[in-house]
């Protein structure tokens, strides 16, 4: 059946579907992520934009070890399944789109779901959407997008559970976990999982050394946020691309590559939670006082 339901989704594909949904899926994406992050932990709140980024990154692991256990080929390997966009690597369930939109409408949902409105039904909607598109695509099953929607949820609520029951703070919990994630980056030499735990090491590393030396204002005009924020991405986007070239990736080998891979992502989210806000402090706080 759900090889069926995949098969009927795609009877009705049109050159706009395919478009569309392939616009769509991009809400799954990293660079998303990446975007809110730096909206978030640069004019909102460093405390919420660390956890936004650590939870989110902790569901990545999570996904990854999940479809490295379960192992199920994705839809387009058979016959009658036409991969819309690009042919996805790895395993299909579950479904790391629809994980990764779910994890962060919940994220998003308990800072400002009470706030407006149309803020709750917009992330619902992009949810569903997001998850649609990867059937249309051809990329997962219904049940794949399923277990990520019910993944997602599940690591939140234990999350949410977990930290009023302890009080510990978020670098000092990473810590106690740092064993576990390593043990994984030895058991899973996989991409994503390697440039997750990447992230929260250069994401910890850079929160913990900002708030000790940088403590970084993220209060601002309306019209500096915005400057702060198109001067922060822009180097964030660059140096993702970028150290690609610095980094000597060629003849490095499988193993080679993923380290290069998770000094790169270390490098660039600890830019975001360090770099930045140290060069905002300069450009606009030291002017300003």
């Amino acid at each position: 059946m759900d090889l069926q339901f995949v098969e009927f989704i795609q009877s009705f594909r049109t050159e706009f579907f395919d478009v569309f949904f392939s616009l769509i899926t991009e809400l799954g994406d990293e660079t998303v992520f990446i975007v809110v992050v730096g909206l978030v932990y640069w004019t909102i709140s460093k405390p919420y934009g660390y956890k936004y980024a650590m939870v989110f990154l902790t569901s990545v692991v999570l996904n990854e070890s999940l479809k490295e256990l379960i192992r199920r080929p994705r839809p387009f390997t058979t016959p009658n399944v036409t991969s819309v966009v690009p042919e996805t690597t790895g395993y299909s369930m579950p479904s790391g789109h629809a994980q990764n939109s779910t994890i962060q409408a919940l994220l998003l949902n308990e800072r400002f779901g009470a706030l407006k409105r149309w803020v709750r039904p917009v992330l619902m909607s992009v949810v569903v959407l997001v998850s649609f598109s990867r059937i249309y695509l051809g990329q997962h099953y219904l049940s794949d997008v399923i277990a990520g929607i019910a993944v997602a949820s599940l690591l939140y609520v234990l999350l949410q559970r977990a930290g009023r029951k302890v009080s510990i703070s978020g670098p000092k919990a990473i810590l106690f976990a740092s064993p576990v994630f390593l043990l994984l980056l030895l058991l899973l030499p996989e991409k994503n999982v390697w440039i997750s735990v990447a992230g929260i090491v250069g994401g910890t590393i850079g929160y913990v050394l900002e708030e000790r030396f940088v403590r970084f204002d993220v209060r601002a005009p309306l019209a500096l946020q915005g400057l702060k924020f198109l001067i922060g991405i822009s180097i964030t986007l660059g140096l993702q691309e970028g150290l690609k070239l610095v980094l000597p990736y060629a003849n490095a080998g499988e193993m080679g590559t993923l380290i290069l891979d998770f000094i790169r992502y270390a490098l660039l989210v600890m830019w975001v939670t360090l770099g930045a806000p140290a060069t905002f402090k300069l450009l606009f706080q030291r002017k300003a006082a």
